[in-house]
């Protein structure tokens, strides 16, 4: 794989929902990173732990009333 893309993934990501009725679930989401990793097509150092923005950082691209 090469030029500078990454993923930001992280367990906490399987807490995620967007409802019941939704068709993308964690499972459905775990599920498609494990086949990324199966078939090479996602190598350990393009996965990026998300880490939580400062508010220095937000306000870099947020007005301050955001």
């Amino acid at each position: 794989m090469s030029g500078k893309a990454f993923l930001y993934y992280g367990d906490k990501f399987k807490n995620y929902s967007f409802g019941a009725d939704h068709p993308f679930t964690p499972f459905r989401l775990e599920v498609t990173i494990d086949l990324m990793r199966h078939m090479k097509l996602l190598p350990a150092e393009k996965i990026v732990e998300p880490q939580t923005a400062l508010v220095e950082q937000i306000r870099l691209i947020h007005d301050k009333e955001y």
